[in-house]
């Protein structure tokens, strides 16, 4: 099974001092964590450099036993800002005879990041990327955030660190009627009208049905008139697995294909959009480029393009070239690329993506957000990438 190449950091850790964190006295901080569950967490204040672009961002736990036994380090989990092979570099310290654990970086002002806090009662044993999530079995949500990015069906919570400057988080995170879902060996959800109108595909549809549910969000979006009522046609994962389906499978582009048809969904191509995350959005870069004729629009964010991921740094570009699967297209396809710029090399390789499709002829925008790998930014992107896209539908 291919995997994802070790790319380096994108960037290093600059770590600051708080003058904020300066204000905890010993044996007396009760006010302190009263003024941080005020003002919540993470903390943010002026670049200690004075730069008006970049903010002081302060991560905070307050000291507590953990299953009867004290802590001994607090790692904080975040999106593609943690470096496994280097817990140290973003990991909290207590501040001596206090109970504040504490953090502080030099980052910037349009930052946006999904987060949780792991207290440890010993210091890990574990260590490197291939360890991550035997790590995040003790990470919790942030007690202080008031941002919560929550799994519907998971019942895990992460706390999102949203900076001044980000763009705007559009989304109704609250409880929704599930979509209707199709019966059949792929679960599919339907949601929104069946009357010819525009068609949105979702990759990954188990994602956006049920564990980050987005059929709130486009209803709110279409009563204010800045969406048109899409039909959202969400496709999980078959019996063959994730994987599979979404590793440019020439068969999967014709599923879709037919799954429109079963639901009598013919609309414009220009009209249909096929969007998906990592992994998803590969797949309907590939979908649209083997059905130009049904797919007209591709929101590709996070693109897992480094597939197939060799150790002889063969991504999907030149595996297409060299193996004779591109897809030629029938049609100028309309493109949007979305990648975090904290992404360990992701950038550098959609751009390659970019200028590729670009030279075919394809209509291609790139956005490059400052964050990583993450549900808290797609929700963000993908809302604005539709937006933009149906504007003038």
């Amino acid at each position: 099974m291919s995997s994802r190449p070790e790319f380096p950091r994108s960037e290093p850790v600059t770590a600051v001092a708080s003058r904020f964190v300066a204000t905890a006295r010993p044996g007396r901080t009760d006010e302190f964590w009263r003024r941080v569950a005020e003002v919540g967490t993470p903390v943010v204040e002026p670049d200690p450099s004075g730069h008006p672009d970049h903010r002081a961002v302060t991560f905070l736990w307050r000291d507590r036993p953990v299953a009867g036994l004290p802590v001994r380090t607090v790692v904080l989990h975040a999106n593609k800002f943690t470096d496994y092979d280097d817990l140290a570099a973003t990991s909290l310290a207590r501040l001596p005879g206090t109970d504040v654990w504490h953090a502080t970086f030099r980052l910037r002002a349009d930052w946006r990041c999904s987060y949780q806090l792991g207290p440890l009662t010993d210091l890990p044993a574990l260590s490197g990327r291939h360890h991550r999530d035997e790590l995040m079995r003790h990470a919790e949500p942030d007690p202080f955030n008031r941002t919560p990015l929550r799994g519907r069906h998971t019942g895990r919570t992460f706390s999102v660190a949203g900076l001044d400057a980000a763009p705007a988080r559009f989304w109704v995170d609250a409880p929704a009627e599930p979509p209707r879902e199709l019966p059949g060996t792929r679960p599919v959800w339907v949601h929104g009208p069946a009357d010819g109108g525009p068609v949105l595909v979702l990759l990954d549809g188990d994602v956006w049905a049920r564990e980050h549910p987005i059929a709130p969000t486009l209803d709110a979006l279409t009563a204010a008139g800045r969406l048109p009522a899409l039909t959202t046609v969400m496709v999980g994962p078959s019996a063959a697995g994730r994987t599979a389906d979404l590793t440019c499978d020439p068969a999967y582009p014709g599923h879709l294909v037919a799954l429109l048809d079963e639901l009598g969904l013919r609309p414009d191509p220009a009209r249909t959009i096929v969007a998906g995350q990592s992994l998803g959005g590969l797949a309907a870069t590939h979908a649209a480029l083997s059905r130009a004729d049904r797919f007209g629009t591709v929101i590709a964010q996070s693109g897992s393009f480094w597939w197939p991921g060799d150790t002889s740094g063969t991504t999907w570009l030149s595996h297409c070239r060299e193996a004779s699967h591109c897809p030629e297209a029938t049609r100028a396809l309309r493109v949007v690329l979305q990648v975090g710029t904290q992404e360990w090399g992701m950038p550098q390789i959609v751009g390659r993506v970019r200028d590729a499709l670009a030279d075919k002829g394809h209509s291609v925008s790139t956005v490059e957000y400052y964050g990583g790998h993450d549900q808290a930014w797609w929700q963000v992107g993908l809302i604005t990438a539709l937006l933009d896209l149906t504007a003038e539908w």
